[in-house]
């Protein structure tokens, strides 16, 4: 065994050796050791040379010389004790590919050159025991890589699902009052599959159930190294809402994941189950019906993202009240002349909140337009109940009551932050039919920090609205360009929330204090919580840094963790490590801003509110491993030169950042504070003002 610090450094000849394809390989784990076999043509004139072990994140590599078993077959061991003598630190972590070097001979010329043992390479490939293994408390898991297909072995390193599935084709989708069914096929990459399962992730809870599934080997291809097989799955839904009532289970979303258990690997890789393309029929999003003494859950099918991953809104209603939504529902059709001429205004975020712009804007017709007709929806279980019903317990609608049915079906205007959806009955898209309100989108934030196209664009299949309410000229190029809406459902008016924002503070806040702010990642896509996972453990490393600490100490900041919902298992990491931590469901941003010196994120966009303060913003966008390409943020792509903070995509690189921030006093630099102002068209505090006109001159 040698180490050589040449990195990866394979040759780069376009050589004739690298189409053609060699009969087999295998690898197998033997006791504390990963054996590797490589066959190799005899259509060319060649000398085996040696093996390789490639590091991929140091620019080393080891030659192993190998055993020739018998003609164009070699052989080499590789202990894992070897691994982790590369690796002084216990703690190591880091991904292993594996390659061989031949010396070809091409017209008179030899050619030494590395090739890595990729599927692509070779027509036929076995699998004798492999596994991933522990040894010495650190783990070792065999994947192929995402794009070459190289077989490698990942150190104390998690692998992306990428790695092991491949597709998935929905060809049966139903739903009923009895049953809930799926039918379709699935593909692995080399690996085969011992079990497959199928588990509901509820979003507010975290609350799983599993069910196993049927499933059979359809076929093996061995140009492709794919395996694909046939799954079967049915769920009695009467079963499964007993036991939600017996759990006490309130109103939950939950998505859908393939559970899939490979040979081999010792915990399952999990992934969303889609429609990928199959058009559902209109009556799989009627709503499901399941009633229970004096309980009624009401299950509405909703599909999410490019891929349209399957998600249902469980919502449990009190018998009586769902049977006369579902009489009064149809009926309002016939009334709806009569309900358009009282004018009611429909305000809401999601039954669970109200801290938004559609709080700041029902505040703001309460206070200054008491004229109009206008109501909140909010849920009785939601942390800003008493809040709301402090404020106006007159025109708070709760959800779920038969007063926000009858004012919801009568309602000329519905304002949602979201989706308008979230304020509907069943929280299903189908109850549109039965809504005439005019829909005006307020939006949670400003738009551009993620990609929102398949949610909230123009031909998003969910989304419907009337009107779009933007805050500057960017966001209306933004709007239109990339959302795809046309300019004469646009108007610009400032976001309601601003008028709060850009007030004088009553009072001088002393606090200094370093926020990080992480961004709520999206339900139902691919590999999201391993995404979730390593950006929660990226925050933490640079939490952990003496350097980090350093710079808080000397210029005696606080550091606070805003966690958004999808990292509240954090929480405990961060206070361990001093940190005040706070949900950001359950605060309001606004004193958190005004006493902020530094702010964090990855993309959130209430880094735009922090920036219009005049707080110095910094995007750290680290490279995940678990970020697909497709769905991954473009800080740079989406504005251009016009985001009003500086993006660092290394842990040295922010601290760097931060030190400038520092040396600067914490302010905002000039360039940044000419960046926000193009940002906000504005900047005054009569959004509120402009909503109001904007949407009264719509209505006539």
């Amino acid at each position: 065994m040698v180490q050589e610090n040449t990195g990866y450094d394979v040759a780069q000849n376009p050589s004739l050796s690298q189409k053609i394809k060699h009969p087999f390989f295998s690898a197998q784990k033997e006791e504390d050791a990963y054996e590797v076999t490589v066959s190799l043509t005899d259509e060319l004139t060649y000398e085996f040379v040696q093996f390789n072990i490639h590091y991929n994140t140091a620019e080393t590599k080891t030659i192993y010389k190998g055993t020739e078993l018998r003609p164009h077959t070699y052989h080499f061991r590789l202990p894992l004790e070897d691994l982790f003598n590369e690796n002084a630190d216990v703690a190591a972590k880091e991904t292993f590919s594996i390659y061989f070097t031949l010396r070809v001979k091409e017209n008179d010329d030899w050619i030494e050159q590395d090739y890595p043992l990729s599927l692509a390479l070779f027509d036929q490939f076995d699998a004798f025991g492999l596994s991933q293994t522990i040894y010495q408390k650190q783990i070792v898991i065999p994947y192929f890589t995402e794009k070459e297909e190289i077989f490698s072995l990942a150190l104390n390193v998690p692998v992306p699902n990428s790695q092991y599935f491949s597709e998935h084709t929905l060809n049966v989708f139903k739903l009923s009052n009895s049953e809930f069914s799926l039918k379709g096929k699935l593909s692995l990459k080399a690996f085969t599959l011992n079990q497959i399962g199928i588990t509901l992730v509820a979003n507010r809870s975290g609350k799983e159930y599993f069910f196993s599934t049927n499933h059979t080997l359809n076929e093996q291809e061995t140009e492709t190294h794919l395996n694909h097989y046939d799954y079967n799955f049915t769920l009695d839904v009467q079963r499964f809402a007993r036991n939600m009532l017996i759990d006490n289970i309130a109103d939950e979303d939950y998505d859908v994941y393939f559970e899939l258990y490979l040979n081999g690997l010792y915990n399952p890789i999990s992934v969303p189950v889609t429609t990928n393309g199959l058009s559902l029929p209109r009556n799989c999003f009627k709503d499901v019906v399941l009633s229970y003494g004096k309980s009624s859950f009401v299950l509405g099918l909703k599909l999410k993202g490019s891929q349209q991953a399957i998600s249902f809104a469980f919502t449990k209603y009190q018998k009586e009240i769902y049977a006369y939504y579902k009489e009064a529902a149809p009926l309002s059709i016939l009334r709806s002349p009569l309900n358009q001429r009282k004018n009611i205004w429909v305000i809401g975020e999601n039954p669970m909140e109200a801290n938004n712009n559609g709080w700041a804007f029902f505040c703001y017709l309460r206070e200054q337009h008491p004229e109009q007709l206008v109501y909140y929806v909010l849920d009785t279980h939601s942390p800003d109940y008493a809040k709301a019903y402090a404020y106006d317990s007159e025109h708070l609608l709760e959800f779920k009551s038969k007063r926000y049915i009858d004012t919801l079906l009568a309602a000329k205007v519905l304002f949602f932050t979201e989706s308008p959806y979230e304020l509907y009955p069943s929280r299903s898209p189908m109850q549109i039919d039965f809504i005439r309100a005019k829909k005006i989108f307020l939006q949670n934030n400003v738009l551009g920090l993620e990609n929102v196209s398949d949610t909230l664009g123009y031909t998003a299949k969910n989304f419907q609205t009337d009107l779009v309410l933007a805050s500057s000229k960017t966001e209306e190029r933004y709007l239109q360009q990339t959302l795809g809406y046309p300019e004469k459902m646009i108007r610009l008016t400032g976001l309601p929330r601003f008028d709060e924002l850009l007030k004088e503070p009553d009072s001088l806040e002393v606090a200094s204090n370093l926020v990080i702010y992480p961004h709520d990642s999206s339900k139902g896509l691919y590999y999201q919580k391993d995404a979730v996972h390593e950006l929660a453990e990226s925050f933490l490393s640079l939490v952990k840094q003496p350097e980090f600490k350093a710079l808080v100490t000397e210029h005696y900041l606080t550091t606070i963790v805003a966690l958004p919902r999808s990292m509240q298992d954090y929480a405990e990491k961060f206070e361990e490590l001093g940190c005040t931590v706070v949900a950001q469901k359950q605060i309001d941003p606004l004193p958190l801003l005004r006493t902020c010196k530094i702010f964090i994120t990855d993309h959130n966009p209430l880094a735009f509110d922090a920036s219009f303060l005049q707080v110095p913003v910094l995007f750290y966008q680290p490279d995940l491993r678990f970020q697909r390409n497709s769905t991954a943020v473009s800080l740079r792509n989406t504005y251009l030169n016009e985001l009003p903070g500086e993006i660092a995509t290394s842990q040295n690189s922010l601290l760097y950042l931060m030190h400038q921030v520092a040396a600067q006093q914490f302010k905002q630099s000039r360039k940044n504070r000419q960046k926000a102002d193009a940002l906000m068209h504005y900047p005054d505090t009569k959004s509120c003002d402009r909503v109001f006109k904007a949407v009264t001159e719509y209505l006539q």
